[in-house]
């Protein structure tokens, strides 16, 4: 073997094997040259590898070398090998990184356990501690909570080229069937693709059909209307089948839509009827249609409360003031502190978590200051959907 090659497999070495938790050291990677090296005598293998080691750990900060005492090697200062008392490789990615990668991998919706798997071997090997399949009780506890098999990333990398090309598309939608996979339920032509994004785990891409720009556009000549807005749809992206470029098509741009001047944040907090058209309030005006201030929905919450409500809602939440709530208690009186908090624009979907988060905590974490005209008729539309079935 060509001794030119020693640096590079010491160093591919080091970096694929270690890393803070799991390290080397002098006698291992000594071992692993001699697989190479069994014509070379042992004192030639031992003082490669010392003489590559420090020529390394100069030229890469990625590669930490302990002594005995725990001091670091600095290569301001000698090198003594013989004093060597672990190898390792800084890993770029930290534990944490590794972790949350990870999550994202085995909990996604739409991965099948191929990819699932051949994705969490290529993260495992970002850290070389984690290179046992520690993975595969995770993937087993979590295989409940994963949705059915989908084409969705290959689905992404198709629309999202077809957005930087400024492209339309054709495709089918399906939907599942009583045995649990999908089928085709319609097909559009000329649809023009603007943004993607995620909405309750779910990917959806937003654009604007021919067929709705052709209705719009006769619209418009029969009002008399110059310039027609059009009206977008969305598409649950897991559910696309069949894509492809559309060339007879004509792309629309952007700023003839309702989305004109709208933010990704916009698009995402959007309210969508059945037909998934972006409902604009009736009370909007300009092209930026926002929902008034009358959607917004008012909390009194404890400290308790707060932290549930900021974990669901973010920074969609605004607290206004303390409050102080005196409550009896038999024959004593106890004063708690109590916070306004005020939830922006809350959405359909937010009214969901509302009603959730109502049901999972008493009066006294977080109590309902408005809107309760709106829970009432939440509260007789699940009524309504109460069955009782003769026998």
């Amino acid at each position: 073997m060509d001794k030119g090659m020693f640096p590079v497999m010491i160093y591919k070495y080091i970096k694929e094997n270690s890393d803070e938790d799991t390290w080397l050291t002098p006698e291992k990677i000594y071992k692993f040259l001699r697989i190479y090296t069994p014509d070379i005598q042992e004192e030639s293998t031992w003082k490669t590898v010392s003489r590559n080691l420090e020529k390394l750990a100069d030229q890469f900060e990625e590669i930490r070398i302990v002594y005995k005492d725990d001091c670091e090697y600095n290569k301001t200062e000698k090198f003594i090998f013989s004093e060597i008392k672990k190898i390792y490789y800084n890993q770029r990615f930290t534990t944490n990184d590794v972790r949350i990668i990870s999550d994202a991998v085995i909990y996604s919706r739409h991965l099948n356990d191929k990819d699932r798997k051949d994705l969490l071997g290529k993260i495992a090997g970002l850290w070389p501690s984690h290179s046992n399949k520690w993975y595969s009780n995770a993937l087993q506890d979590s295989s409940d909570q994963i949705k059915l098999e989908t084409d969705l990333f290959h689905n992404l990398d198709y629309i999202d080229f077809a957005i930087r090309e400024k492209s339309c598309i054709n495709f089918d939608i399906m939907s599942y069937g009583f045995d649990k996979k999908l089928h085709p339920s319609e097909s559009h032509e000329g649809f023009t693709p603007y943004k993607i994004y995620i909405a309750d785990g779910i990917y959806y891409v937003v654009g604007l059909l021919d067929k709705q720009k052709k209705r719009e556009d006769h619209f418009a000549k029969e009002s008399g209307e110059r310039e027609p807005v059009y009206p977008i749809r969305r598409f649950p992206i897991h559910r696309m089948k069949r894509i492809s470029l559309d060339e007879e098509h004509k792309y629309v741009e952007i700023k003839n839509t309702v989305l004109k001047d709208m933010s990704l944040k916009d698009i995402c907090e959007g309210e969508y009827n059945w037909a998934d058209r972006l409902v604009i309030p009736w009370n909007a005006k300009g092209p930026l249609r926002r929902r008034p201030n009358a959607n917004d929905v008012q909390f009194l919450v404890s400290k308790r409360g707060i932290d549930a409500l900021a974990d669901v809602f973010g920074k969609k939440l605004s607290i206004q003031q303390k409050r102080t709530v005196k409550k009896r208690l038999g024959s004593f009186e106890r004063t708690d502190q109590r916070f306004e908090v005020t939830l922006k624009n809350a959405s359909s979907s937010d009214w969901n978590k509302i009603v959730t988060l109502l049901m999972k905590y008493m009066e006294h974490d977080i109590a309902l200051l408005s809107h309760h005209s709106t829970l009432n008729r939440f509260v007789v539309r699940l009524m309504s959907h109460n069955v009782q079935t003769i026998e």
